[in-house]
């Protein structure tokens, strides 16, 4: 930040403030402190900000900044933008609707529920790619766990029952 010119600053607030605009305009209703957001988005940005801000989507660190802040209405957005539509990926796994619904909540708790004194995993999301691909990804990677553990799990339980048998 030290070889920032004037005009690199001015340039760097004019791209916070649209950043901020824009967060608001895509999710109406969801409130991030300015200030909260635009630490957020500066932490994500790293030492190249200038550089970086251009690129980053607004919109999808926005929420993702006010779900890990466990605003409600975030909360409730990301629930019908994203994890209502994970269903048709994780059935390519398991078709079931339990596993379904138990892959939607592993990625809730995964993504959202703060652990000990670390904030929840979504605020980790730094905007590289868009944030349904970032929770499709998790949603995938936690089907494919579960069906491994639930495979090893058959499997155990057909161990014993040929033990029993013989």
């Amino acid at each position: 930040w030290g070889g920032l010119t004037m005009g690199d600053l001015a340039a760097l607030q004019e791209s916070l403030r649209q950043h901020l605009e824009a967060g608001r305009a895509a999710w109406p209703g969801v409130e991030v402190p300015a200030e909260d957001f635009l630490q957020h988005l500066l932490a994500r940005a790293g030492a190249t900000a200038e550089q970086r801000l251009p690129a980053l989507p607004s919109g999808d660190l926005y929420l993702a900044c006010a779900c890990a802040r466990g605003d409600a209405r975030a909360l409730a957005a990301f629930e019908c933008a994203f994890l209502a539509h994970i269903d048709a990926l994780v059935a390519r796994v398991d078709g079931s609707a339990a596993f379904v619904d138990e892959v939607r909540q592993r990625v809730r708790v995964r993504l959202l529920v703060a652990t000990g004194s670390e904030p929840p995993k979504i605020a980790e999301y730094a905007g590289r790619g868009d944030l349904r691909s970032f929770v499709q990804t998790v949603a995938l990677r936690v089907a494919l766990t579960l069906r491994k553990g639930g495979a090893r799990e058959e499997l155990q339980q057909q161990d014993e029952l040929a033990e029993q048998v013989l």
